[in-house]
């Protein structure tokens, strides 16, 4: 393994040598800038690295530990401040110097956006500026950071009912209330480009579709998807479930059976994804296993097992070849082969050529 100069502000990548073994830094070549040596590593942001080595530290571009391991865990930097857990003390935030701005005192702090952050108490969920104060007490079960001035918040844990999500301002006035016949993905429902994506509850037939409201809570794209997910470079992935016939569903379990024949459906199932534009035009259409977002003019798609890229056009730019892909950043995407991570650039090749 060599180990290549130090690039100056040149973007770096981590990478994990072997599923759970060390990690350390490439430059866009892929050789290690950052030799691999920690047990556990953040991407860069800001400038530094959250990594661990007996304990969470930061490290700069050189590799060395700016700010000491002390902590139990750690969150990336945002808006100048990181999350940090002192062990006996609570959850605070930090500066890239190492200074403490907001004391330990938390249950828990999420990364800060928009000049707040997610903080726990006794239970609750609740939103402190830079400071630590609360701007928005805790009062939530559940909590998400604030995307384009609005933020998810969960009323309550009863997934059954319908009035348990909502969306506040930064002040902590409810801006889209509960009660409506929708409620959003668990993990999804930020606002990205001015729609949030929600899922329609249908009581009369005990089901759901998924549609875009904006930020007045009216639908923008009307509920009409089996599955969905966010919005990114001005097109949403979108799903439609077909269930198969008898026969062809006698056919396709014997193709899974004898034939071997790779699909992520279940028997009788399918799943198709494409992808929408902000009207809800269909702009890619309904042809994929499973698809991500687009990041950089590419998304990641998946046919059988295996995953490629596409261009904003549905043109296949990168075959199908990968067990996993993630999105583009600064040029190169993460993919892993064979049970080992790689990064590739725009055009498919395998930049980390590894012994």
């Amino acid at each position: 393994m060599t180990v290549a100069k130090r690039s100056g502000d040149l973007p770096l990548w981590r990478l994990e040598l072997t599923r759970g073994g060390k990690w350390g830094y490439i430059d866009r070549t892929g050789e290690f800038v950052i030799p691999p040596h920690f047990n556990c590593a953040f991407d860069f942001t800001e400038g530094l690295a959250g990594a661990i080595s007996g304990k969470w530290g930061f490290i700069d571009r050189t590799g060395e530990f700016v700010i000491p391991p002390q902590f139990r865990r750690v969150r990336p930097f945002a808006e100048g401040l990181a999350p940090v857990c002192l062990e006996g003390y609570g959850w605070g935030a930090i500066d890239r110097t190492g200074q403490w701005v907001v004391p330990p005192q938390f249950e828990n702090i999420d990364m800060f956006s928009e000049g707040l952050a997610v903080a726990s108490f006794k239970g609750k969920k609740g939103y402190i500026d830079r400071t630590g104060r609360w701007v928005i007490p805790p009062q939530f079960e559940w909590a998400w950071k604030f995307s384009e001035g609005l933020a998810k918040v969960m009323f309550s844990f009863e997934s059954s009912r319908l009035d348990c999500y909502g969306w506040i301002d930064r002040t902590g006035k409810l801006i889209i209330p509960p009660g409506s016949y929708f409620y959003p993905d668990f993990t999804r429902g930020d606002f990205k480009q001015g729609l949030a994506i929600v899922q329609h509850i249908l009581p009369q037939v005990k089901s759901w579709e998924y549609g875009y409201i904006g930020d007045d809570g009216h639908f923008r794209i009307q509920p009409q998807f089996d599955r969905g997910k966010d919005f990114s470079e001005g097109l949403a992935a979108v799903a439609e479930i077909k269930i198969y016939p008898l026969w062809r569903f006698l056919i396709h379990g014997l193709q899974k059976l004898f034939l071997k024949h790779q699909t992520s459906s279940s028997f009788g199932i399918e799943t198709f994804w494409g992808y929408i534009d902000p009207t809800g035009h269909l702009a890619i259409a309904h042809q994929f296993d499973d698809a991500k977002e687009f990041s950089e003019g590419l998304a990641a798609v998946k046919q059988g097992s295996k995953w490629g890229y596409i261009d904003r056009t549905g043109k296949l730019v990168i075959p199908y070849q990968f067990d996993d892909a993630g999105g583009f950043r600064n040029g190169l995407a993460v993919v892993w082969l064979h049970d080992r991570m790689h990064y590739i650039d725009r055009t498919g090749h395998i930049v980390t050529l590894r012994d």
